[in-house]
């Protein structure tokens, strides 16, 4: 809960991890275990043995299992999930994947939360060393649901200390927010590792509907996520990477693909070249907030009707804690 978001409130004061449960109750009286602000720094350093996933989870998110009958049904499994509240937490604000406008945003902590174990990824370095990613989704509510709503990121790093041990080197639970139906989306791909700089991607495709609904046309995105200076950070969002229409090319409508390649550089992380190719079929000014990812000059300039093809290359390089444009085109 420190990097890459937004605290409006200071923290009340710091509690030890031994002491971090309570109860708290919501309507109709479900008792919901609430964990102390900052608990995640308690985990960081510690040495976790090969576990179960819901060990895992209940280390990482020590809430309530029991509490959970009060929202599953009794045949479903529960050991993958816990549920936890956290009313002491500074709030944190994000920016939703479908904002609607510059000052649309979600806030953290929620009343509830219900978080899983989605991904427990293993790293073979060049250098020898292991690293694993284990990656949480929580949501507000359960089970998830609602095509456009959020899911909330968390991220835990450890890397091996020898069989079957690992040091936790940095926890993040509310790392990001991404995901569709409440279900955060996990990065899997590690791109780069030099000198214990990691560079992860994360590919954000948004489901699109039915053919020939309002769900079309269909954008997603990619996301690369870091550890550097001994912290995991968010160090690139790259918005609409792909645009789909239909599923038929010969539709009208805008469509196009991106490539993604690394260039070496000079700093901690490689540069990152982003080249989209396609075509944009310009309707009216209601696209110009979808199409606020390409440069201004180039959309103003398309008349209503129009279907232009373009390839728009843009290099971003690392600078201190994140990738800045370096370099753009567009023809």
């Amino acid at each position: 809960m420190k990097r890459n978001i937004l605290l409006f409130l200071g923290l009340l004061g710091t509690l030890s991890i031994a002491a971090q449960r309570d109860t708290v109750y919501w309507y109709p009286d479900v008792p919901v275990e609430c964990l102390v602000p900052e608990w995640e720094e308690g985990l960081i350093g510690q040495i976790i043995r090969n576990e179960s996933p819901s060990d895992l989870l209940g280390r990482f998110f020590p809430g309530s299992l029991d509490d959970l009958r009060n929202f599953i049904g009794e045949d479903e499994d529960i050991s993958t999930l816990r549920l936890w509240s956290c009313p002491g937490c500074a709030p944190i604000r994000f920016r939703p994947m479908f904002a609607e406008s510059d000052t649309d945003y979600v806030f953290f902590p929620f009343a509830q939360h219900f978080t899983q174990l989605i991904e427990d990824d293993t790293f073979r370095c060049k250098t020898g060393e292991t690293y694993r990613l284990l990656s949480f989704s929580t949501s507000e509510d359960y089970p998830p649901s609602g095509r456009w709503a959020y899911g909330l990121l968390g991220l835990a790093l450890l890397r091996e200390q020898g069989e079957g041990a690992w040091i936790v080197l940095d926890f993040e639970p509310t790392f990001d927010m991404n995901g569709m139906y409440m279900t955060a989306f996990a990065p899997r791909d590690l791109l780069f590792e030099q000198n214990g700089n990691l560079l992860f991607r994360v590919d954000e495709p948004y489901p699109c509907g039915p053919p020939v609904t309002d769900y079309y046309p269909c954008y997603s995105d990619l996301a690369f996520y870091a550890f550097y200076q001994n912290e995991l950070q968010k160090v690139l969002q790259v918005p609409d990477v792909s645009c789909s229409n239909f599923g038929d090319p010969k539709a009208k409508g805008s469509a196009w693909t991106t490539e993604i390649s690394l260039v070496s550089g000079k700093t901690a992380f490689p540069d990152i070249v982003v080249r989209k190719q396609g075509h944009i079929f310009r309707t009216d000014a209601a696209d110009d907030y979808l199409l606020k990812s390409f440069p201004q000059s180039f959309i103003s300039d398309l008349k209503k009707g129009s279907n232009r093809p373009f390839e728009y290359t843009i290099r971003y390089s690392f600078r201190d804690t994140g990738y800045k444009i370096a370099e753009e085109s567009i023809k």
